[in-house]
């Protein structure tokens, strides 16, 4: 019977509990409908009353702040290290990065390889951007090249891109299923688990067994 009176208790108090956290969540919305019930804004009206000349003037802070940002701060491109592995991935080495600044957003891929061609003394045919695994093309405008989405290398703003030099013969895309020995691992906690898409750059001459030695220095 003692039992059976502590449980009626505990599961009217929980009742309880449970109801008034309902209504402190009513109240709550309640709140939040009458804060937010007129349109937010935050837009600065001028009297209408002023002659039309004034009217038309532009406040200098927004003008210096539109200014500040036609430009985008730093366009951060790295450079992939030279060699028949071509694969974009966490183990790839980019032995030299660099800053280019002056960049519009409406400039397109064309415009970025150019610069960075004149900037690095290159050819032009050697500065092939991409971000992650994604080939963008030469019409592709900069603004473009965002999406609020991982695994693209789309998701930073202002973009970052990888330079691939060209192809010195052709590539070969290599696909490996997930295994533990091919997995990413940190303190023994498993970190990625997944396919692997290797890319080499090869030459009609290239054997098997040479592609077989590059996979294994690669895994």
């Amino acid at each position: 019977w003692l039992g059976r009176a502590a449980l009626s208790g505990l599961s009217m108090a929980t009742t309880g509990g449970f109801q008034g956290g309902m209504v402190n969540d009513d109240e709550a919305q309640k709140a939040l409908l009458e804060k937010f019930k007129d349109a937010q804004h935050f837009l600065n009206f001028k009297d209408p009353k002023l002659p039309p000349e004034k009217m038309l003037d532009v406040d200098e802070r927004q003008l210096k702040t539109a200014k500040e940002a036609e430009l985008l701060k730093g366009l951060r491109v790295r450079f992939l290290q030279e060699g028949p592995n071509r694969t974009i991935d966490s183990k790839a080495q980019y032995p030299k990065a660099i800053e280019v600044e002056g960049i519009s957003a409406q400039e397109t891929i064309l415009d970025v390889r150019k610069k960075i061609a004149s900037l690095e003394n290159m050819d032009l045919g050697d500065v092939n951007i991409f971000a992650a695994e994604t080939n963008l093309d030469d019409g592709i405008q900069i603004s473009e090249c965002y999406a609020d989405w991982m695994g693209f290398g789309l998701e930073d703003w202002p973009p970052r891109f990888i330079v691939k030099p060209r192809v010195k013969g052709f590539e070969v895309h290599v696909n490996v299923p997930p295994t533990r020995a091919t997995s990413e691992w940190d303190k023994g906690r498993l970190q990625t688990y997944q396919e692997l898409n290797l890319v080499f750059d090869v030459q009609l001459t290239t054997s098997v067994k040479e592609l077989k030695n590059l996979l294994a220095g690669r895994l």
